[in-house]
């Protein structure tokens, strides 16, 4: 009798303590750190054209397709010889076909222009153009 109501209390502890873990994760509502396969914690998602002082906090990480659009819009890019120069400044992130510019640019037209060409490519949904225009080249 005394190993059954062991084992009773065992099985009882075990429930209510599942529930208080349930409960807990369901008031705070903080994320859980995600795992790769591995167990171990993913690492950064890299940026498909990093630029100087570029950051992919907060950027979801881009898939096989989404990398080959970021790749195709670079290779538009770089063939314009009006903005070849500033390439290397901008970052390109691409998440399920919706395209994201960061870094920056020397003028309003070339801002402009680094937009379009991103639409243009195969698979683009849209373009959410954060470039900035530098400082320099706005007097």
């Amino acid at each position: 009798m005394g190993k059954r109501a062991f084992f009773a209390s065992v099985c009882f502890l075990g429930i209510i303590g599942c529930t208080n873990d349930s409960q807990t994760a369901y008031k705070t509502n903080s994320p859980t750190p995600a795992t790769s396969p591995t167990g171990s914690a993913p690492s950064e998602p890299m940026p498909a054209t990093p630029g100087p002082g570029a950051s992919t906090t907060g950027t979801p990480t881009m898939t096989d397709a989404d990398r080959a659009i970021a790749q195709q819009i670079e290779n538009a890019l770089r063939q314009d010889s009006t903005l070849t120069a500033s390439v290397p400044n901008v970052q390109i992130h691409v998440h399920n076909g919706e395209v994201t510019l960061r870094g920056s640019v020397n003028s309003q037209e070339e801002k402009a222009s680094f937009a379009a060409k991103a639409q243009q490519v195969a698979g683009v949904t849209r373009v959410n153009n954060q470039l900035e225009v530098s400082s320099a080249s706005r007097s």
